[in-house]
């Protein structure tokens, strides 16, 4: 299985990994099936993530 974003291969899936990727992200909406994306590809809590909230100094 091919992973793409924005029409470039981020990670190439197989086996038992593609198996349990494609069962975690069956009837997930956008950004809950984005977050198991990132977690397969090694992009997840690199620690520049925001939470869309603003600090206020």
């Amino acid at each position: 299985m091919l992973v793409y974003w924005y029409n470039k291969l981020v990670v190439t899936l197989a086996g038992k990994q593609a198996t349990k990727f494609l069962r975690q992200i069956d009837g997930l909406d956008g950004a809950e099936a984005q977050l198991v994306m990132a977690r397969f590809t090694g992009n997840f809590k690199r620690g520049n993530e925001r939470d869309g909230k603003q600090s206020r100094k």
